[in-house]
């Protein structure tokens, strides 16, 4: 088989456009003068040319490109363009959605009944769409239909899938042994878009057992709900109401004492246009009452003379999110900016400012392999209220890291349950007021509906007290690099009513008990994160 000549493209002129210059066209073709020609190349630059004008309203354009060797290696080409007509939308039809209303679809639109066709808001609409996650994104295609030569309409055919959870469930944790509980969690109640979910789950550690405390005893109850465009308007408003107790496990890696807490939040938020429409923000007002029970002297170690504390905080959170779909992104971003001020102006005993930034970047690669990588950095500080006012950080509000996160850490695979972070003299997780990990997975997908990818996975992070994060990364550089590092497998699985499932193999290769041995593997069982 004689393959012949690999070609460079050489010179590239134009005719027929009025409406850019030559240097416009140029630029959205980005092809180099001697770079080698490949069709894959030629077609993804031919169709930034096709969406200058497609934009614009010319869905009709026509672009046809002449080829011409120049001698054996070389080839010129002509492009010959007809633009045609600009194009109008005369009616958007939607079919298909039997659950979902229909102002929750068109809401999510950019394009509307008589605009000028603009293809990159029509792709922009389909995004959004993906995102809501009530929809088969297998089916989400809009088909144009001609009309005239000045009009046309945009028929979007919908395929609904289950985005609802309700499930009654048994599972395992190195901290609380056997749970099991229920919980319903409507995605998309009463096909208006609003959010429900009621749950409770209980476990009990029977080999657990002393004079002050309930034996690994785990009790959780929440209901919440959330409007996220509250009357088709772009504001957000929800509320939750939760009971928590948690008894001491048989981990080190936990607080060896009983705590109990209930409240309630309510929340207002807002879509917003500016630096772009992929931007959130919204504001939640909780108030919490907490209570400690155990040994005197194991609770002074944690949280001082406090027994019993009422929390009235606000958080803040500011979020842009650019991802194309929701279960198994394959491009875009997601950023998020939370503080929370709680204390001081606002009353109550616990008096703390928490800030924590999270960066997740999806790119795709070859074939269907995508490569996610996430950046999480957090850090707590006591406020200074003056006066006789104690300031104080409650347990649960500090960081703390490894296996699967539960019940509010941060996961950290390769590692037993909260393990990660300082420790009191007996070596019992205390938690820290600073935190930072990088993860980075190389995913690729199994199976589109249901969603189902595996993976490789590595990570590092790390909890400290004080200023030890900037220690840690070298500043002074007297301090040495205390990330705790793994690697492994895993496996996803999107279940209809059930949620996410997840099971992951790490190797964590830092030691974490003082003997100077790494770690070793460790399994992390995910459940509905």
């Amino acid at each position: 088989m004689d393959e012949g000549n690999r070609y460079k493209y050489q010179d590239v002129t134009w005719e027929g456009h009025t409406l850019y210059e030559t240097e416009d066209l140029a630029n959205a073709l980005n092809l180099e003068k001697g770079d080698y020609f490949s069709q894959s190349s030629f077609q993804e630059a031919f169709q930034g040319v096709q969406s200058l004008y497609m934009d614009r309203g010319y869905l009709y354009v026509n672009i046809e490109p002449f080829f011409t060797p120049v001698g054996e290696d070389s080839v010129n080409i002509h492009f010959s363009i007809t633009e045609n007509n600009q194009v109008y939308i005369r009616h958007i039809n939607i079919s298909g959605n039997e659950k979902t209303r229909e102002n929750v679809i068109r809401r999510e639109l950019d394009i509307f009944p008589g605009d000028l066709f603009r293809r990159a808001l029509m792709e922009r609409s389909i995004r959004k769409l993906h995102v809501l996650n009530y929809f088969d994104p297998t089916s989400l295609s809009p088909n144009v239909i001609p009309i005239d030569e000045d009009e046309i309409d945009l028929d979007i055919t919908l395929q609904e899938k289950s985005s609802d959870k309700a499930s009654a469930n048994i599972g395992f944790t190195g901290i609380y042994g056997m749970t099991g509980g229920a919980n319903v969690e409507f995605n998309n109640f009463q096909g208006r878009g609003q959010v429900l979910s009621v749950g409770f789950e209980v476990g009990t550690q029977m080999s657990v057992m002393n004079n002050y405390g309930t034996p690994g005893k785990y009790e959780s109850f929440n209901i919440r709900f959330m409007d996220p465009m509250f009357r088709d308007t772009p504001n957000r408003i929800g509320f939750s109401i939760f009971y928590t107790f948690r008894g001491q496990g048989n981990s080190y890696y936990f607080y060896p004492f009983d705590q109990r807490s209930r409240g309630a939040s309510i929340q207002w938020g807002r879509r917003l246009k500016w630096p772009d429409d992929y931007f959130r923000a919204y504001w939640e007002m909780t108030v919490r009452k907490a209570e400690y029970m155990g040994d005197d002297e194991i609770l002074n170690q944690y949280i001082g003379s406090f027994r019993e504390s009422t929390g009235i905080s606000l958080k803040q959170s500011i979020s842009r999110d650019s991802r194309d779909r929701a279960e198994f992104p394959t491009q875009g971003s997601r950023a998020t900016w939370e503080s929370t001020f709680s204390g001081g102006i606002l009353g109550g005993d616990e008096n703390y400012h928490k800030h924590v930034l999270t960066l997740d970047w999806y790119t795709p690669t070859f074939w269907k392999f995508v490569l996610t990588s996430s950046l999480k950095v957090g850090t707590i500080r006591m406020l200074n209220t003056g006066g006789d006012n104690f300031a104080y950080i409650p347990p649960y509000e500090r960081f703390i890291m490894g296996g699967n996160g539960i019940p509010y850490g941060t996961m950290l695979r390769g590692y037993p349950d909260n393990a990660v972070g300082p420790t009191t003299s007996q070596g019992r997780s205390i938690g820290g007021n600073t935190m930072l990990k990088y993860t980075t997975e190389f995913r690729v997908p199994f199976s589109e509906n249901p969603v189902v990818y595996g993976m490789l996975f590595a990570e590092a992070g790390g909890v400290w007290n004080d200023t030890r994060l900037m220690q840690s990364l070298g500043f002074p550089r007297r301090y040495p690099l205390e990330l705790k590092r793994s690697a492994g497998i895993g496996i996803r699985f999107f279940m209809p009513m059930i949620g996410q499932l997840g099971f992951d193999m790490g190797y964590g290769f830092d030691d974490i008990t003082g003997d100077g041995n790494p770690q070793g593997w460790e399994y992390t069982i995910i459940f509905g994160r």
